[in-house]
């Protein structure tokens, strides 16, 4: 999770290969679905700019070999 000290409208992964359909976002504890996941940045996209000070969470599967 971050907690936002910035403005901002997307989420950097830190794990790479994401399951795209298991990706969940949450900004304040409240599940959001106006959202984009963006494969060559590995970056979730928001629709909007949350509030300052919001938390933002984004939970997600990854691939295994």
């Amino acid at each position: 999770s971050s907690y936002l000290t910035q403005l901002k409208d997307y989420i950097v992964l830190s794990e790479n290969e994401p399951i795209v359909e298991s990706i969940v976002v949450y900004i304040n504890q409240e599940a959001i679905y106006d959202w984009s996941y963006n494969e060559d940045t590995n970056t979730v996209h928001l629709g909007s700019v949350p509030d300052y000070g919001s938390v933002v969470e984004v939970g997600y599967n990854v691939h295994v070999d």
